[in-house]
C-alpha cells in the first residue's frame, strides 16, 4: 500500500493574493434512512454503522517539483487504489482514496495551485 508524500508536499496554506478559498474542508456524511407517517411523525434508522468522512485539501504556491511529486502520486494510485494519509493538523493516519480528478493550474509568479478530495475507506 502506498503512503501519501506528506514530507514532500507542504501543509496547505492560502496566500493572500489567491482565490483558493478554504485550504481544508472535512465533511461527515449521515446515512440515516427516514420516512414520515401520515400523523407527521418521523421514523428513522441508520442505513449503516459507518459514517465515512471526506476531505478536501487545496494547495497554493507549489513549486514545479512539488506539483510533479503530487501528480506522480495521483497517477500511481488514481481514484481506485487505497493509500495511507497522515492528516497535516492532527497527525492522525487513515486509509483513503482520491475522489477527484487531477486538475492543476499555474499562476505566475506564485506557482501551481490545485485541490484534491479524499474519502475515508
Amino acid at each position: 500500500m502506498k503512503t501519501f508524500p506528506i514530507t514532500q508536499i507542504p501543509h496547505p496554506v492560502v496566500s493572500r493574493a489567491t482565490n483558493a478559498g478554504d485550504t481544508y474542508v472535512e465533511k461527515i456524511t449521515d446515512s440515516t434512512v427516514e420516512s414520515k407517517t401520515d400523523a407527521g411523525y418521523r421514523l428513522t434508522r441508520p442505513r449503516n454503522t459507518r459514517t465515512p468522512r471526506t476531505f478536501l485539501y487545496s494547495w497554493t504556491c507549489l513549486s514545479e517539483a512539488q506539483k510533479n511529486t503530487l501528480r506522480d502520486f495521483w497517477k500511481a494510485v488514481r481514484k481506485s487504489d487505497i493509500f495511507e494519509f497522515k492528516d497535516y493538523d492532527t497527525g492522525d493516519t487513515c486509509l483513503v482514496r482520491f475522489t477527484s480528478d487531477w486538475e492543476c493550474h499555474y499562476s505566475h509568479p506564485e506557482g501551481y495551485y490545485l485541490s484534491l478530495s479524499f474519502e475515508e475507506v
